[in-house]
């Protein structure tokens, strides 16, 4: 699959499945033209918010508690997914990022 591809799947992709799909194979041979995203699709159970301040996450001596730690959890994997789709906007935004041996390779792993 395209890098290019992959990048716009896990931009457009409304299910957290399609998201975290792992390719076989990736390539790079058509990076294409510049592609512009306001912001990437989600489902609705992970569709960004603001928290109030009641909604502050717990101090951490409180996440002996399960719910709090779940809650905690679910908040840490929903930064770990922006990650993913900022490195993927990344890919499209600047298809004619000067190469090197690594750039795109780092943020593959990032």
């Amino acid at each position: 699959m395209e890098l290019r591809e992959w990048s716009f799947r896990i931009l457009s992709a409304d299910t957290l499945t399609q998201k975290l799909l792992t390719p076989p194979c990736l390539t790079d041979n058509h990076p294409g033209p510049l592609m512009i995203w306001n912001e990437p699709s989600r489902p609705d159970n992970l569709k960004f918010s603001k928290w109030t301040k009641k909604e502050k996450l717990s101090p951490f001596h409180d996440h002996h508690d399960p719910n709090k730690r779940a809650i905690c959890l679910h908040r840490f994997a929903g930064h770990e997914l922006l990650a993913v789709e900022i490195m993927a906007y990344a890919l499209l935004r600047f298809p004619d990022a000067p190469s090197s041996p690594h750039f795109e390779k780092d943020l593959l792993i990032f």
